[in-house]
């Protein structure tokens, strides 16, 4: 199936189907094939990582709108004296997160195709707080305590002075 027709088309099942996040369609073939009807030679392998780059992007394009429209109504509701919009954002983010990383893990008969569109694609751009929560539980989960708090402790650190640096640059560009 041709990207341009697909996106030429407008229709989402074919994207879907393309994307093979719809049930009876197989894995990925490893063997080149021909389509004579243009002649042209196209490789499993090239499919693939455009279909991996595009489901990314999907995700992405709808965590970025989600992280707007959910940060803007609990700011609206909640008044702008605390970070309300960012902390629900970020608390929400870190439920799917947790869940989606650990449903789709333990479901070996749903395509992998949706660890990009749901983890990183979707909750990469609806937050990345969410991958900070998950590697801080992961390192915990597995005994290394002293790497989660070394993690924790210099991401808050870092990051504070990161954005102090951020900060300065600015106004001395100004």
């Amino acid at each position: 199936m041709n990207w341009f027709i697909i996106l030429r088309s407008g229709c989402w099942w074919r994207i879907l189907r393309f994307c093979q996040l719809t049930p009876g369609i197989g894995g990925t073939n490893t063997r080149h094939w021909r389509d004579h009807s243009s002649t042209r030679i196209a490789y499993a392998g090239v499919e693939a990582n455009l279909q991996k780059y595009f489901l990314i992007a999907v995700g992405g394009a709808l965590g970025s709108l989600a992280r707007y429209w959910v940060g803007s109504a609990v700011t609206s509701r909640m008044g702008n004296r605390f970070f309300y919009g960012t902390f629900v954002v970020n608390m929400t983010a870190c439920l799917i997160i947790g869940f989606s990383l650990t449903w789709l893990g333990q479901r070996t008969e749903i395509n992998p195709a949706w660890r990009f569109l749901i983890p990183i694609g979707f909750v990469g751009a609806y937050s990345t707080f969410s991958t900070f929560e998950w590697e801080t539980f992961t390192a915990l989960q597995t005994g290394t305590f002293l790497v989660a708090a070394l993690y924790v402790s210099l991401s808050v650190l870092l990051g504070l002075i990161a954005v102090w640096l951020g900060v300065l640059l600015a106004r001395l560009a100004l």
